[in-house]
């Protein structure tokens, strides 16, 4: 299922764990070549800190030949790249959660409809539908 709210943060669930979903995600980012920068593991942190926190992990990727021709023009959209991904435990289902950059063209004044922004937000679009795919 995917459904969006006001801010552009586009929600899907999977029935596959949070880690399973990281890995494909990872998986799917290197068949195409994209750079992962990292994953944040919020979930480990919080226990670190005698905290308690359902499995929450961000992915966080890209490209810095795309990013980078972004940020010549519209430097402040760096605070939302590199792209990420999150992925958490609810109940008994993992949800994956991300923006559409296109949902930040009021902050940081660009057009929504620029090549692309729209050639990358149909990218993190089929990478989420992709990892939440529930066949093996």
């Amino acid at each position: 299922m995917n459904k969006a709210d006001t801010n552009g943060v586009i929600s899907r669930e999977t029935k596959q764990s949070v880690a399973v979903t990281i890995q494909r995600i990872q998986r799917l980012l290197d068949e195409q070549g994209v750079n992962v920068f990292g994953v944040v593991d919020h979930g480990a942190a919080a226990q670190k800190a005698d905290l308690e926190l359902d499995e929450t992990q961000v992915i966080l990727f890209g490209n810095p030949a795309v990013g980078t021709l972004l940020m010549q023009d519209f430097r402040p959209i760096a605070l939302e790249l590199p792209l990420k991904l999150l992925v958490y435990s609810e109940g008994c289902s993992t949800r994956i959660q991300y923006r559409l950059l296109s949902s930040q063209a009021n902050v940081y004044g660009f057009d929504p409809n620029t090549p692309i922004i729209k050639k990358l937000d149909l990218f993190i679009t089929k990478l989420a539908q992709s990892a939440a795919d529930d066949t093996p």
